[in-house]
């Protein structure tokens, strides 16, 4: 990424004119779909197995917010709006949606019931860890000049991981009678079917400690809680708000709907920021789980309590593993003769894959194919559908090929890997830091050939 662009990417993006007071709401407002551009004929989607509980967690999110921002929030479904999302920080200038800077505690709530629906455990707690390696570079950033903030942000060398914000956070706005503590009536909707098992002690509440570690027991790479994750070197929160440091930290992420949410209409749920774009599509009990672009800087890193994070290791472990297992012929065949500073069929790139390149799957070791098998899994696990997907594209691994550039370690700036199907499509690329600029960080991205955005549309 250059740094310059992005400095001037950083300066160029503004706050959106959105109230910040919650309203019930009347009808509505008319979201169309643009139907104008659409892919003919549409394959087959996969099944979702909870649809309608994201739609209703949708329609009751959106109930939570003002007119003003649900105007923000809630967009037409069209080919140009669901293609508008990016690798860079910042927000409205690149991005859909509504910041959660800018929601109260009970609208973060029902944004992050959509998002635990919607992504599954495994997906949530990733969305979580990458979140909660912004709030890493926003303090990084805030120690090094002034930085901004939005209205939720921590100090600079905060309370530590997971430490309230100036003025109250999540945790303290739920906390009713502020005992430090949450009572079954005082939690959120939806925590309360999990009420049980998060209070560890059994003594009829929820501390901030048992939420910590509940999430921690649940999902790998130790996600933050729904009250605030773990903080980077200094503090800072790293759950809904929080995130001192230019356009970085969690609190800079959003929410975007683009149609109505149905169980009968398309529609699509997006959640951005930084280094994430989620774009989630369904319609009727169906959906697709891509373009999925997923990054992190710093790669890795210990919060306050010494508890390591490495959110995107699965993936790179999976994929360096694979490079690792080629036989000398294999490698030859894979290398690419080109370098790559960035995934290819990044945003602003949909429809654009190259012609296939590398060695065949179906020429690989045993050993080979089970590492190919472990990197898909890695990627599609953070969705509802995740094992449908993954039996559709191993069915596929005769046709599928592996090809790479630079180093076999992907611990090197340009090296990248690629696994291309009749309709898997991953990346991963290895870049210089930006902030951490030492090190390298990830850029990964899944899409699949056929059904990106649902192939709502034709790119």
């Amino acid at each position: 990424m250059n740094r310059s662009l992005l400095l001037g990417l950083l300066a160029a993006a503004g706050t959106l004119p959105i109230g910040l007071a919650a309203a019930h709401l009347g009808p509505a407002p008319n979201r169309s779909v643009d139907h104008g551009q659409a892919a003919a004929p549409t394959p087959a989607l996969l099944e979702s197995p909870n649809v309608a509980a994201v739609v209703d967690a949708a329609k009751a999110f959106l109930g939570t917010l003002t007119d003003e921002q649900r105007h923000t929030a809630q967009i037409d479904l069209s080919r140009r709006l669901a293609a508008r999302w990016s690798n860079f920080p910042g927000g409205s200038n690149l991005r859909n949606g509504v910041f959660f800077r800018d929601l109260k505690a009970p609208q973060v709530y029902a944004a992050m019931k959509v998002a635990r629906l919607a992504l599954g455990e495994e997906g949530f707690a990733r969305f979580q860890e990458i979140r909660a390696a912004d709030d890493v570079l926003g303090n990084l950033e805030g120690k090094r000049g002034p930085g901004r903030r939005g209205p939720g942000g921590g100090p600079p060398g905060g309370d530590g991981p997971g430490g309230p914000p100036p003025g109250g956070g999540p945790f303290e706005d739920a906390d009713a009678n502020k005992d430090g503590r949450l009572s079954k009536d005082e939690a959120p909707d939806f925590l309360r079917d999990q009420f049980a098992e998060i209070d560890a002690d059994k003594d009829g509440f929820i501390s901030r400690e048992e939420d910590r570690a509940f999430m921690r027991r649940r999902a790998p790479g130790g996600p933050g809680g729904p009250f605030g994750g773990p903080g980077g070197p200094g503090g800072g929160p790293g759950g809904p708000f929080g995130g001192p440091g230019g356009g970085y930290g969690a609190a800079n992420y959003m929410i975007a709907i683009l149609g109505q949410p149905s169980t009968t209409t398309p529609w699509l749920l997006q959640f951005g920021g930084h280094h994430l774009a989620f774009n989630i599509y369904y319609r009727g009990t169906a959906a697709a789980a891509t373009p999925y672009f997923l990054a992190v800087e710093p790669t890795t890193w210990t919060d306050e309590s010494g508890k390591a994070h490495g959110p995107l290791a699965p993936m790179k472990d999976a994929m360096a593993g694979l490079l690792r297992s080629l036989t000398p012929e294999q490698v030859s065949k894979a290398r690419l003769n080109r370098r790559f500073n960035d995934v290819y069929v990044g945003p602003g790139r949909d429809g654009k894959f190259p012609a296939r390149e590398g060695v065949p799957v179906s020429e690989l070791s045993d050993a080979s194919k089970a590492f190919v098998k472990r990197a898909i899994a890695a990627w599609t696990a953070d969705n509802a559908q995740a094992e449908s997907y993954r039996r559709l594209y191993e069915a596929d691994l005769d046709g599928t090929t592996v090809s790479f550039s630079g180093t076999t370690t992907l611990e090197a700036r340009g090296d990248y890997v690629r696994i291309d199907g009749p309709r898997v499509w991953i990346e991963f690329a290895s870049q210089g830091g930006v902030v951490v600029r030492d090190q390298v960080h990830y850029h990964t991205i899944w899409r699949d050939r056929l059904t990106d955005y649902g192939a709502e549309f034709s790119f």
